[in-house]
């Protein structure tokens, strides 16, 4: 596959998704994307057992600088206890946007994060704070393994027309929360590593780093115990970290009817349903990779998922444990199996559903720029992901609903493979500004002392607030 270069900037370019001359430039550029090899029909075979696995680091890659971002229209400052507008306008001037959505007209979203009166606000993270912030991270080191890691199935990188597999809920696996950090690996990495102060799992950890490139809210919570952090996602607001085309103009932040079948947060459920279905239906079933340690979530004997507990150095004197995970691998020339991430997008709206439909196999790179558009936060999200375990190869597939009525089965329609490289130079990314983000981010957290605190994405605006317990929770560790 041919390089992918430079074809998009969303730091300058805030209407690159209505820009016609842009786009066609777009798809020129990628027109060699996504070719499939139509030598072999999707047909699912199995093959032998791999027993050799490993997670690649010290590549030397390009990371271009992120300028400061084009200034929009300020808008209206909200109050995340409550969500009703403030009338404090002084840093408005300094409000930038990554994305077209941003300077759109202000909308509420009441119901998706609110505090009660047991929250007292402690101090705000703007986006100041964090510009032209760097850092480079020494080499992480492996602490634990655990889990099992499913073969990638190859066959679903030649789907043609005629044999377009069906996604749909699996029977005997649930799927645990990809924040939580309560499990017996992380409790006995605690124990072995007293030097350790924070923890986290990736998911948690990419959301941070991308914080200005959110236009949604979102909530995490921070629970400080004997000067430990932990940093984890409650149940009922992970939703919030799913949203679709969060960064088009197709955003369905507004919808929050809970009969409407594309209200925010069922497309939200249904964009972590469709990736679920997608990281297991994929796999091969009898080339299974068991790691060093049992899964995490023992109960969970049919889930294939393997986790990877690292040990960064934001600092000469301060080590955190980061959680990834691994979807999948694949064997390389020496039959030694290297990790792959796997990741879906999906479409809902009938005209953009047939549009899917109508060129995926003959004009994707089409559908690969309007992705880049409306998806930027996701990519980038699964781009830091990959690379905090290591992981340099991706597959991306292309989800539509079976009916655009119905939103529990899904047709996917291809799966293209990249480098993560590729995409990340696609989206013009900034490892180290990344890095930088969350150590700067951490470090201003690090002496607020026991309790529960809430880290509170703004809606529309690059900032986050804290906000602590008045009422002490003890931690889950203890």
């Amino acid at each position: 596959m041919e390089a992918l270069g430079k074809v998009c900037d969303v730091t300058i370019q805030p209407n690159l998704h209505k820009n016609y001359k842009k786009r066609k430039e777009i798809k020129s550029q990628t027109q060699n994307l996504g070719e499939e090899d139509e030598e072999e029909e999707f047909n699912l075979v199995e093959s032998k057992v791999i027993s050799h696995h490993k997670s690649s680091y010290g590549k030397k890659i390009g990371q271009p600088n992120i300028q400061p971002i084009v200034n929009m229209k300020p808008q209206v400052p909200y109050n995340a206890n409550t969500y009703s507008k403030s009338t404090n306008t002084s840093n408005q001037s300094n409000q930038y946007s990554f994305a077209s959505i941003h300077s759109q007209p202000h909308r509420s979203a009441k119901d998706l994060v609110t505090l009660g009166n047991e929250w007292e606000p402690v101090f705000e993270l703007s986006k100041q704070k964090f510009d032209k912030v760097t850092y480079t991270p020494a080499k992480p080191i492996l602490l634990s393994e655990a889990g099992i890691v499913g073969e990638y199935n190859t066959l679903y990188d030649k789907i043609t027309n005629n044999t377009i597999p069906i996604l749909k809920a699996l029977d005997n696996i649930t799927f645990p929360s990809p924040s939580n950090i309560f499990e017996i690996q992380m409790k006995k990495i605690k124990e072995d590593n007293p030097g350790i102060r924070v923890f986290m799992s990736d998911s948690v950890a990419a959301m941070l780093m991308t914080f200005q490139l959110a236009v949604n809210p979102w909530e995490i919570t921070l629970n400080i115990n004997q000067n430990k952090l932990y940093f984890y996602i409650d149940e009922e607001k992970l939703y919030l970290s799913y949203g679709v085309h969060e960064s088009g103009n197709k955003n369905p932040i507004e919808n929050t009817s809970e009969k409407s079948l594309n209200s925010f947060k069922n497309l939200a459920d249904e964009s972590a349903n469709v990736y679920n279905f997608f990281s297991q239906m994929a796999l091969k079933s009898d080339s299974d990779l068991k790691l060093k340690k049992e899964s995490p979530h023992g109960s969970n004997k049919n889930l294939k998922r393997g986790y990877l507990y690292w040990k960064w150095n934001l600092d000469s004197s301060l080590e955190i444990c980061i959680r990834s995970t691994v979807d999948s691998y694949l064997k390389n020339e020496n039959n030694e199996a290297e990790y792959i991430s796997l990741n879906v997008v999906n479409e809902y709206g009938p005209s953009e559903t047939k549009i899917w439909r109508e060129n995926m196999f003959k004009n994707r790179s089409s559908i690969l720029s309007t992705v880049v558009s409306h998806e930027t936060l996701h990519l980038a999200k699964w781009i830091l992901r990959a690379e905090m375990a290591g992981i340099n190869s991706m597959r991306l597939g292309f989800a539509v609903r079976k009916s655009v009525k119905e939103n529990t089965k899904h047709e996917l329609l291809a799966v293209s493979k990249y480098a993560r490289e590729e995409i990340s130079k696609l989206l013009n990314m900034n490892y180290n500004n990344s890095w930088g983000i969350l150590r700067v981010m951490i470090k201003s957290l690090l002496d607020l002392g026991d309790g529960t605190y809430k880290l509170v994405k703004d809606n529309y605006k690059t900032m986050i607030r804290v906000y602590k317990q008045i009422k002490q929770v003890t931690s889950e560790f203890n």
